[in-house]
C-alpha cells in the first residue's frame, strides 16, 4: 500500500513519510524542503517494508491493476483464437441452426471465394469436377446427378453449361439463402435449363435416395469434414449410385485436419470410409490449400460380394 502524503484536508504529511522510511532503511533528500509536493509525489509510491523486509525500500507495482490487464489481454486472445476457429470451421460447432441462419446471411457475398485463382481455373474445374461426371452420364437424357451441399451452385452450372450434359441435376442445401443465389443464376440461363436443375432444401442428415441404384453421380464437396454423422450420409451416397456410378468429394488438406477431429478426416479415413462402403476411389488430387479431391466409383454387386 502507497504511503499516503496528506494530514487532513489539503494539508501534506512529510513527517510521516519520513518515518516510514526510516523505518524501511531509506532516508530522504535533506535538500527537500517538509511540504515540498514534488517530493510527495515522488515517493508515494515507496512501499513501506519496515515489517517485512527492514532493508529494502521496494517501489510499489500496482499488482491488482497487472493482474486485472494480463487476464483482459489473455482474455482477448482466446477469444480472438476461438472466433478464428469457428471461422475455419464454418460455425459448424454451434449447431445446425446456426450455422444455417449464418449461411442464409452470408449468400449474398459467399461467392466472393470464387475469385480465388483455384476456383477461377477452367482446366482445374473440367478436370477435377466436370470431366469425371460427364463420364458416367454421356449424353444420357435420363442421367440422374445429385449435388449436395450445393451452395450457390458454382458445379451445377458449369455442368450444365456442357452442351453433351441432358440429364437432370438435383441440388440439395439447407440454406434457403443459398438457394435463393442459385435460382437467380438459373433464372439467367435459356428454359431448358432451368427445367433440369431441382433445388431441394433440405439438411444432408435428412436426405435419402427415393430409388437406390439410379444415381449416375454426386458431388459432395467442401461439405464432408462438416457432417456430424458422416458414415451414414456415405451409406447413402453409395447405395443411391449405380454401378459405375461418380462420387467426386473433398477432404480437408494435411494442414487442416486437426480441426476436425473425428470427421473421418485425418490420413487414409476418408478413403478407408469410402472404400467400405463399396466405393473404389480412382483418383486423390491436390486442389486448394484447404482441400484435396478424391474421385470414387461405386463397384458391381458381384465385385463388392467377391472375398
Amino acid at each position: 500500500m502507497a504511503i499516503p502524503c496528506f494530514d487532513g484536508p489539503g494539508r501534506l504529511s512529510h513527517t510521516r513519510f519520513r518515518m516510514a522510511i526510516s523505518r524501511a532503511g531509506g532516508g530522504t533528500d535533506r535538500r527537500e524542503r517538509p511540504g515540498d509536493i514534488r517530493t510527495c509525489t515522488r515517493n508515494r509510491a515507496t512501499f513501506q517494508s519496515a515489517n517485512f523486509f527492514p532493508f529494502l525500500t521496494v517501489e510499489v507495482i500496482n499488482v491488482a491493476q497487472l493482474t486485472v490487464g494480463y487476464w483482459i489481454v489473455a482474455a482477448g486472445l482466446a477469444l480472438a483464437g476461438l472466433l478464428f476457429w469457428l471461422m475455419l470451421t464454418e460455425w459448424r460447432f454451434l449447431g445446425s441452426g446456426f450455422v444455417r441462419r449464418s449461411y442464409d446471411w452470408l449468400a449474398p457475398w459467399y461467392e466472393g471465394k470464387w475469385k480465388a485463382p483455384e476456383y477461377q481455373s477452367a482446366e482445374t474445374n473440367e478436370r477435377l469436377f466436370i470431366d469425371p461426371v460427364l463420364e458416367a452420364t454421356g449424353d444420357n437424357p435420363r442421367a440422374r446427378v445429385v449435388d449436395l451441399a450445393c451452395g450457390t451452385g458454382r458445379v451445377s452450372l458449369l455442368l450444365l453449361a456442357r452442351r453433351e450434359f441432358r440429364g437432370r441435376i438435383e441440388a440439395v442445401d439447407f440454406s434457403q439463402g443459398m438457394l435463393a443465389r442459385f435460382r437467380e443464376h438459373l433464372a439467367a440461363r435459356g428454359a431448358d435449363q432451368r427445367a433440369r436443375v431441382k433445388l431441394i432444401p433440405l439438411d444432408l442428415r435428412d436426405w435419402r435416395c427415393d430409388e437406390p441404384g439410379s444415381i449416375d453421380a454426386v458431388w459432395f464437396l467442401e461439405a464432408a469434414e462438416l457432417v456430424p454423422r458422416l458414415p451414414q450420409l456415405v451409406r447413402e451416397i453409395a447405395a443411391a449410385l449405380r454401378p459405375g456410378g461418380v462420387l467426386v468429394t473433398t477432404r480437408v488438406g494435411r494442414r487442416f485436419v486437426w480441426l476436425f477431429r473425428g470427421r473421418h478426416q485425418k490420413g487414409n479415413a476418408m478413403k478407408e470410409l469410402l472404400v467400405a462402403n463399396g466405393l473404389e476411389v480412382v483418383h486423390t488430387d491436390k486442389w486448394r490449400t484447404r482441400y484435396d479431391v478424391l474421385t470414387a466409383r461405386r463397384l458391381s454387386d458381384s465385385l463388392q460380394s467377391a472375398p
